[in-house]
């Protein structure tokens, strides 16, 4: 906290160090603070301190300042308010990634509904193709791109390390988050047509990051 008149308190507590170092009275220290300075009633705020509060304290006091202390770690700091935070498989409106455990591929989705609803999908939808003995070459739905790469590679994904990359309730701001995150990382599985509808000027923005 600072005012137009902290210059005169800095001479103030100058002084005072001054004449308590020529061994002044107190007496004298306070008659000479009178004579440089008017009479102030007025207060500061220092933290709480352990044993420096309360020297600080003494010496404005001799300043005619009073002091109120604040302190750093306040209740509503310690004491969290409202809702539980949510674990991921809980969040909704997110842009997450998936990597590949036995390459350095991955799956960039986006999705409104609850994160574990959304990689359950994924998991179960192999085990679909192959119960119906489906072509899984002859699918280009965002899932099949997935169990694409598990059932002709025999590769798994990362199930339990899924990482959002955002979280946008936007469903539009959503979409172009995931298209942005789709074409800055190289080594997504993610068909070309995801990206299609990205504006050209986040072309720009992906060059320069």
């Amino acid at each position: 906290m600072r005012d137009s008149s902290d210059s005169s308190l800095v001479s103030e507590i100058h002084y005072k160090n001054v004449a308590c170092n020529n061994h002044d009275t107190y007496n004298g220290v306070v008659r000479g603070i009178d004579q440089v300075a008017p009479t102030r009633n007025k207060f500061r705020t220092i933290p709480c301190v352990n044993d420096l509060c309360n020297n600080i304290r003494c010496l404005l006091r001799l300043c005619q300042l009073n002091t109120i202390y604040t302190v750093s770690n306040k209740l509503d700091v310690i004491i969290k308010r409202g809702k539980d935070v949510l674990v991921n498989g809980r969040k909704t409106g997110i842009v997450y990634k998936i990597n590949c455990l036995d390459c350095d591929a991955c799956y960039i989705g986006q999705t409104k509904r609850h994160l574990d609803t959304r990689i359950k999908e994924h998991k179960e939808h192999k085990e679909r193709i192959k119960e119906h003995k489906s072509d899984v070459k002859k699918h280009e739905s965002n899932h099949s791109v997935v169990s694409k790469h598990r059932i002709l590679n025999n590769y798994e994904f990362d199930w339990s390390n899924v990482h959002i990359l955002v979280k946008e309730d936007h469903l539009k701001q959503g979409e172009i988050a995931e298209m942005f995150f789709i074409k800055r990382n190289s080594s997504s599985i993610n068909l070309q047509r995801d990206t299609e509808n990205l504006p050209v000027v986040y072309d720009i923005v992906l060059k320069n990051t």
